[in-house]
C-alpha cells in the first residue's frame, strides 16, 4: 500500500486520525507520520482488494464515536457495491500506474481533460471533452483506482472538488506531495505542497524562503521560469507551502523513448540555455586549486565513506585523478538548483524550473559547482530518451560502457554534445568537467545519506564506483 493516497482523504480535524487496516497489513509509515494505528473503532479504515466485512463493519458510526471514512485501494475493479446504500465514494485513477503518479479524481472532467492536454498536447485539446468522458468512465473500473468512501454522517460530500492530486516518485521518503488547486476550467490556479513525513516540514518552509531568494538571485527574466513563492499555512497538523504554477508537463513526461530525436535534444537545449544564462547571472570565475580539490572532493568523499562504512579506494583514486586534470583550469562557482532532474523542468509554452527545496549539508547561499546542475539533468535525460527501465539500462548511457543500440549511441553523443558546448559559452574549461562530474554525485550521495535514517547514499554512490571501474571515457576525454 502506498502511502500517497492519504493525501485524498479529506481531513481537515487538528489531531492526527486514527487508522484501521487489513489484518496482516502493518504500515510502519502511518504511525512515523504520527497516524494512530488501530484494531478498533476508527476515524479511517484503509483496505485493498474487496471492500469485504472489515470495511463494512468498521465504516459504521459507533454510538458517540467517531464517523468513519474508508480509504480503498481497488486490485479488482469492483467491490464497493458491497457498501451499504447512503456511502459516497469519489475514485481516483493513478496515472501512470508506475513512477511519479498524478490521482486524477474521476468525477472532475475538465481536471480530465487537462490531464489530457498535458500529455497529448494543446493540438487534441479540442478532441479531449469525449476521451475525458471516456476516461471517467472506463477509469471507475480499471486496476489500481482509489476509491475514498465515507458513512452518510460524515458532512457534505464529496466535497467541491478543487485539487489534483500529483505525487513524486516515492523513492525517497523526503518526496513531497504536489496537489494541483484547480478552477471551475480544470486548469491549476496554483500549486500546494506537503510534506510525506512530518519530519521533512522545514523544507516546504524554507523553500518558501528560497523562492524569494531566487527571485533576488537571477535577472527578471531568468526568474520568469520559477515559480512565485504564495506564503504557507497549517491545515490538520500539516504544513502546506502554495507557490504559483507553471503551465506545461515535465520533461519527464513530455520525453520518452518515443520521443523525435530532434524534439528531445531541443527539450535539453532548452534546459541548458537557461542554465547557461543562470551561471553567467551568478558565476565568481575562478581557477581550480587544492582549495577546490579539497572542499569539493575530498572532503564530502571522506563523509560519504562514513556514511558506507568502507573504504572507496577506487572512487577516491578517480577524485584524484579528476582533481589533478582540473588543477589550474577555470571554473567558476554559482547558483544552483542542486535537484534539476527531468521531474523538475516544466517544458510549457514558458520554461519553468521548479522543487527549490534545500536542506543541509547544501550551503544555504545555494553557492556551488557551476556545470554541475547540467551534468546531473544530462544524465536523467539519456534515461528518459531510451526509455531506462533498469539499472543496467542506466549503464549502458552512463559514458562508461558501450551501449549497445543506436538509440543510446546516439543519446549519448548528442548530451555530451550539448554538455561541452554549454561549458564553453559557460566559461569553463573542459579539462575541470571530470572533477565536476564526481563532484556532483559526490554531492547528491552525502545529501541523499544525510536525509535518510538508514544513511543510504542511494544510486549516486553507484555511479562513482561505475566510473571508478572504468575511468578512461571521463578521463581521456
Amino acid at each position: 500500500m502506498r502511502a500517497d493516497w492519504r493525501f485524498l482523504v479529506p481531513w481537515d480535524e487538528e489531531r492526527a486520525p486514527t487508522i484501521r487496516l487489513d489484518p496482516g497489513r502493518p504500515e510502519p509509515w502511518m504511525e512515523d507520520d504520527g497516524w494512530a494505528v488501530t484494531t478498533g473503532p476508527a476515524d479511517i479504515v484503509a483496505t485493498t482488494g474487496r471492500v469485504g466485512s472489515l470495511a463494512t463493519e468498521a465504516i459504521q458510526p459507533a454510538r458517540g464515536g467517531p464517523s468513519r471514512r474508508i480509504a480503498w485501494v481497488d486490485r479488482r475493479g469492483s467491490g464497493l457495491d458491497e457498501l451499504p446504500d447512503g456511502h459516497r465514494r469519489r475514485h481516483y485513477l493513478p496515472v501512470p500506474r508506475s513512477g511519479p503518479r498524478t490521482y486524477l479524481p474521476l468525477d472532475h472532467r475538465p481536471a480530465i481533460r487537462w490531464w489530457l492536454n498535458q500529455r497529448l498536447g494543446p493540438r487534441l485539446g479540442a478532441a479531449s471533452r469525449p476521451m475525458a468522458a471516456v476516461v471517467a468512465r472506463v477509469g471507475r473500473r480499471l486496476p489500481g483506482t482509489v476509491a475514498v468512501t465515507t458513512g452518510p454522517d460524515v458532512g457534505p460530500w464529496p466535497p467541491p472538488v478543487t485539487d489534483v492530486v500529483v505525487t513524486t516518485s516515492g523513492h525517497d521518503e523526503g518526496s513531497r506531495v504536489v496537489r494541483l488547486m484547480t478552477g471551475d476550467d480544470g486548469r491549476p490556479q496554483w500549486v500546494e505542497k506537503l510534506a510525506n513525513r512530518p519530519r521533512y516540514e522545514s523544507e516546504t518552509e524554507h523553500e518558501q524562503a528560497t523562492l524569494g531568494q531566487v527571485g533576488r538571485q537571477l535577472p527578471p527574466d531568468l526568474a520568469e521560469a520559477v515559480p512565485r513563492a504564495l506564503g504557507l499555512d497549517r491545515v490538520a497538523g500539516i504544513v502546506r507551502g502554495r507557490e504559483s504554477h507553471c503551465d506545461g508537463p515535465t520533461m519527464a513526461q513530455a520525453v520518452g523513448r518515443l520521443t523525435p530525436r530532434a524534439r528531445a535534444e531541443a527539450a535539453l537545449e532548452r534546459a541548458a540555455a537557461w542554465l547557461v544564462e543562470a551561471d553567467r547571472a551568478t558565476a565568481r570565475s575562478g581557477t581550480w586549486a587544492e582549495s577546490e580539490s579539497e572542499e569539493f572532493l575530498r572532503s564530502p568523499l571522506a563523509e560519504l565513506e562514513t556514511f558506507a562504512g568502507r573504504p572507496l579506494d577506487e572512487v577516491r583514486l578517480l577524485a584524484e585523478r579528476a582533481a589533478e586534470r582540473a588543477d589550474g583550469t577555470s571554473m567558476a562557482r554559482s547558483f544552483r538548483h542542486y535537484d534539476l532532474g527531468p521531474w523538475n523542468l516544466i517544458i510549457g509554452e514558458r520554461l519553468g524550473v521548479v522543487d527549490w527545496e534545500l536542506e543541509p549539508p547544501r550551503p544555504a547561499d545555494r553557492i556551488g559547482l557551476a556545470g554541475a546542475d547540467l551534468l546531473y539533468l544530462a544524465t536523467y535525460w539519456r534515461h528518459l530518451v531510451v526509455g531506462a527501465r533498469s539499472a543496467a539500462d542506466e549503464r549502458a548511457v552512463s559514458g562508461f560502457a558501450t551501449p549497445s543500440t543506436r538509440r543510446g549511441r546516439w543519446a549519448g553523443r548528442a548530451s555530451r554534445a550539448i554538455v561541452e558546448r554549454s561549458f564553453r559559452s559557460t566559461g569553463l574549461d573542459l579539462d575541470a568537467l571530470p572533477a565536476i562530474w564526481v563532484h556532483n554525485w559526490l554531492e547528491q550521495a552525502v545529501f541523499t545519506a544525510n536525509r535518510r535514517p538508514d544513511g543510504d547514499p542511494g544510486p549516486a554512490l553507484g555511479y562513482l564506483e561505475l566510473a571508478a571501474s572504468n575511468p578512461a571515457p571521463l578521463l581521456d576525454r
